[in-house]
């Protein structure tokens, strides 16, 4: 049985986001390099999209902080947009997946051991993070669904779960 990653994959293909041209996964030494340098485990779910499209994902997210070896520097990032503007802070097993133009951030906890853990989002305008997802699998269902809104009436009002 194929897994999640592999067919939100085709499903990029299939919306024509992405093409198999334009998606590259990270390789388990560079997934091995993400938990060594930030000092804790990845979840199952989010390795297996890093091992999918964790360098390049076609049109999808393009836009996003979220792509190996920037990865690497999202916490850092988070957390200067946090100290100047709420007085809340990630812990040391929090690992920000996504990092957006310096005013938002996404995120999950990593030592519980959940193979696919809530994500919460945090933006400038809100002094803590929100749930935005149940689990890493809906928060890239939400943002492919958001996408997809956009792209099928691109000029009606879409409340996206990923931007302000």
């Amino acid at each position: 049985m194929r897994d999640w990653a592999n067919l939100f994959v085709e499903r990029l293909i299939r919306a024509k986001l992405a093409s198999p041209e334009t998606i590259e996964g990270c390789s388990e030494k560079e997934l091995v390099e993400i938990e060594r340098k930030l000092g804790l485990k990845l979840p199952e779910s989010y390795r297996r999209y890093m091992a999918s499209l964790g360098k390049v994902s076609g049109d999808f997210l393009s836009e996003c902080g979220m792509f190996y070896p920037d990865v690497l520097l999202n916490k850092e990032r988070a957390q200067t947009l946090l100290e100047n503007n709420t007085d809340f802070r990630l812990k040391d097993s929090d690992f920000v997946f996504v990092e957006r133009y310096g005013y938002q951030f996404f995120y999950f906890e990593t030592s519980d051991g959940n193979a696919n853990p809530p994500v919460l989002r945090y933006s400038e305008r809100s002094e803590s993070p929100i749930l935005l997802a149940k689990s890493f699998t809906e928060a890239m269902e939400l943002a492919l669904a958001d996408h997809l809104a956009i792209i099928e009436n691109p000029t009606a009002p879409i409340v996206s779960h990923f931007t302000d």
